[in-house]
């Protein structure tokens, strides 16, 4: 199977235009059906309507003879045959119906380009669904990939555009670009619809560096002591079996894999004006954003990642799920992003912070932006070049607060001052006040 379908013209269009087919349904791709949910879906409706007909025709479906033959069967076998013949079951029924449902949602699926501006996708076997998409109300794309689909290369790409839902019901509202197939045909979609190289789409990300990564760790971990610990207890108050709870200190390895496999999915880019992030084990999102969508930032810092120099930066637009976060990102660097990305959209809230000052009565910082690096003001009010640490009014080392946009979990803060220690001592102090420019004590390390 070739690793990206060809882009060839397939006809004429109802209004001139030319039709370019970037993606086809292949049968090969109904190998994927097992990995997704859809058969869980499908099978919970199919659960549901036997319910609903058994409770209004007064039917008992356990009573009946061949029900009955089938338990008398299945009583009889050991309990390693009852595992094995249940689980084989199971499996070969589960399988059956994700491929039902997956050749019932995507049967004959089709995206094609109309023209220069505009995409179509068609689907459906029992209820055919036609998608338009406009380019100019396309921001960019979402490379789905759950656990088990990742672990088959299965990926579905998900277009992120104004007036389409992305996430749980995404299928419904027609902003899925590609089914479950091979993660070179998601790629391919990407690339072709958002005309980008396949390197930003698939390359290598940033990293969010240790103290993300020991975040992990230590979440997961403690959850899993948490999990044996309440499985000691009740084995205890039980008067259980001892391997019970010896057996659950497998969880603990368990966890360390969680953990690296998350860091692993973290990670953002910022390149050629579209921001690229990553997220998520379980279904690990790639989520690739036009910088010119973006119309806000929401930075939230919990106390766990005040205590770690940490913060989530959020990005805030019009499309797909209108908010998509860089978790876990170390201060300096998630403004340093969000600058880039976004230029003077900061500047705003810092000239407010300098107003606040000015209103309490102490000297407002004369340049108070943040460029691509954070911008240190020193007590006087000088502006200090951040790497140099060195005063740019009197050539001296002093003592300076770097800006940086902080929203705590109480919602009043807008921005926090961390004080750094250069060389000298300082010749200012900006004071606390109740509008949440506060100056942090000179303990915390420079």
């Amino acid at each position: 199977e070739p690793a990206s379908p060809a882009l060839a013209p397939a006809g004429q269009a109802s209004r001139g235009e030319r039709t370019t087919e970037i993606l086809r349904l292949r049968l090969g791709w109904l190998r994927f059906a097992p990995l997704t949910l859809t058969g869980l879906v499908v099978l919970g409706v199919l659960f549901g309507a036997v319910i609903q007909i058994t409770n209004a025709t007064e039917i008992n479906i356990a009573a009946t003879d061949p029900v009955q033959r089938v338990v008398t069967d299945f009583t009889a076998l050991s309990v390693v045959q009852r595992i094995l013949a249940g689980g084989s079951v199971l499996l070969a029924c589960y399988v059956l119906i994700a491929m039902i449902g997956y050749i019932a949602v995507f049967w004959d699926f089709r995206l094609v380009g109309l023209g220069t501006d505009t995409l179509r996708v068609t689907r459906g076997l029992l209820s055919v669904r036609a998608t338009t998409i406009s380019l100019a109300r396309l921001r960019g794309v979402e490379i789905s990939e759950s656990l088990l689909l990742r672990a088959a290369r299965g990926a579905r790409c998900i277009a992120i555009a104004t007036g389409l839902h992305v996430g749980r019901g995404a299928e419904r509202e027609g902003s899925v670009l590609s089914p479950p197939a091979p993660r070179a045909v998601a790629l391919h979609v990407a690339t072709a619809v958002l005309g980008l190289p396949e390197g930003l789409c698939a390359g290598p990300l940033i990293q969010h560096g240790p103290a993300a990564r020991r975040r992990r760790y230590v979440r997961a971990l403690a959850g899993a002591i948490a999990v044996i610990a309440a499985i000691y207890l009740a084995t205890r108050a039980q008067n259980g079996p001892a391997w019970v709870w010896i057996c659950s200190f497998a969880l603990l390895p368990a966890a360390a894999l969680l953990a690296a496999d998350r860091y692993r999915s973290l990670g953002h880019r910022l390149a050629g004006g579209w921001l690229v992030t990553r997220t998520g084990t379980l279904a690990r999102r790639r989520n690739i954003i036009s910088t010119d969508a973006i119309i806000g930032w929401r930075v939230h810092q919990t106390w766990f990642q005040r205590r770690q120099g940490l913060i989530t930066l959020t990005a805030t637009t019009a499309a797909g799920q209108q908010h998509y976060s860089v978790r876990d990102v170390p201060v300096a660097e998630g403004l340093a992003l969000a600058t880039a990305a976004t230029g003077e959209l900061l500047q705003p809230f810092l000239r407010k912070a300098a107003a606040d000052l000015a209103g309490s009565g102490a000297a407002a910082p004369p340049s108070a932006r943040i460029g691509v690096a954070p911008i240190a003001i020193c007590g006087d009010g000088c502006r200090i070049d951040a790497p140099a640490r060195r005063c740019g009014a009197s050539q001296r080392g002093c003592e300076a607060g770097v800006l940086w946009l902080v929203l705590p979990g109480d919602g009043d803060h807008l921005v926090r001052t961390q004080r750094q220690r250069a060389r000298g001592r300082a010749t200012g102090r900006w004071p606390r006040t109740s509008r949440g420019i506060a100056l942090l004590d000179d303990g915390l390390p420079g």
